[in-house]
């Protein structure tokens, strides 16, 4: 089976064989249809995008859906069953299974369990590797290439499971720079660098340079709670807003995995270099290639 946990688990090689089929598929190609077969939506955590938009692609793929009620395993019940044995039963019944998860080790006992190809649709603040392919399909779109970029990444880079999956697989792919920018609570150097394979393109900054990008990549910053908890004036510090979004060179685009709460100011929303609803419209396309390749014992 291939399961889909990470972004490391494709070589770069299949990383463009899954955005080239997902061009295509964009373009019109039908797809490879699989009448009778059936995707679980394993979502033990809130999903919008990622749930709609997997369900969304299995039906144009001739799949069927069923949901997993995340209810019923919480800790509401007097015995919640436990994840591996869910697991196990429901992904007998399906031929692929997408997880979504608060914890970042349900990935691992999912894996140990599973009947069926896995993919992941977010574990804890680990990685979201269907996330960064579409973000790669974006950034592709947008620049007409996926190498030698200036790309900026700013927010809650240490807890943002999107950007930890984007930074390794624009670090592999090999870039001018990448720069990591957030308070400095949210961007831990060594967990940053560490996202990039210790590669030198990856540069740490705790203030917002939007100067000579390529492509300006808006992660989330939110608030936090506790002593976790960022001021209004420090989010703001990192808000994309009309006064600072002139620094942007006018080729650039600006993207965001959503949702976008106040990270993207409403004012700026509709600039051309904002892509971002393009993007997730995108993400359908590469979530029915992603599909197809669960289905395929080799790429």
């Amino acid at each position: 089976m291939r399961h889909l946990g990470s972004i490391a688990d494709l070589s770069s090689d299949e990383v463009l064989a899954i955005l080239d089929r997902a061009e295509e598929l964009r373009a019109g190609a039908p797809p490879t249809s699989r009448p009778g077969h059936v995707l679980a939506l394993a979502f033990f955590e809130s999903s919008t995008r990622t749930r709609v938009g997997f369900a969304s692609a299995a039906i144009r793929s001739g799949w069927g859906t069923v949901d997993l009620s995340a209810g019923r395993h919480g800790s509401e019940m007097s015995a919640p069953e436990s994840l591996s044995d869910t697991i196990r039963v429901v992904s007998a019944y399906s031929d692929a299974m997408v997880l979504r998860h608060p914890a970042s080790d349900a990935w691992a006992t999912a894996v140990a369990h599973t009947r069926c190809p896995l993919i992941n649709g977010g574990n804890g603040n680990d990685e979201h590797p269907t996330q960064a392919l579409i973000d790669l399909f974006a950034i592709r779109k947008a620049t007409g290439r996926l190498e030698g970029l200036n790309v900026g990444i700013v927010g809650d880079i240490c807890g943002s499971r999107a950007a930890h999956s984007l930074i390794k697989a624009l670090s592999r792919l090999g870039q001018a720079e990448i720069r990591l920018m957030g308070p400095g609570s949210r961007l831990d150097s060594a967990v940053a660098a560490a996202w990039g394979g210790g590669a030198g393109h990856v540069t740490i900054g705790h203030d917002l340079v939007l100067a000579d990008l390529d492509v300006l990549y808006v992660a989330g910053l939110p608030e936090g709670t506790g002593s976790e908890r960022l001021s209004a004036f420090t989010r703001a510090t990192f808000s994309i807003l009309a006064s600072r979004i002139t620094d942007l060179p006018a080729w650039a685009a600006v993207l965001c995995p959503l949702p976008r709460i106040d990270e993207i100011s409403q004012e700026v929303a509709g600039d051309v270099r904002c892509r971002f609803f393009q993007q997730s419209d995108d993400g359908e396309s590469v979530r029915m290639a992603v599909l197809e390749r669960s289905r395929e014992r080799v790429l």
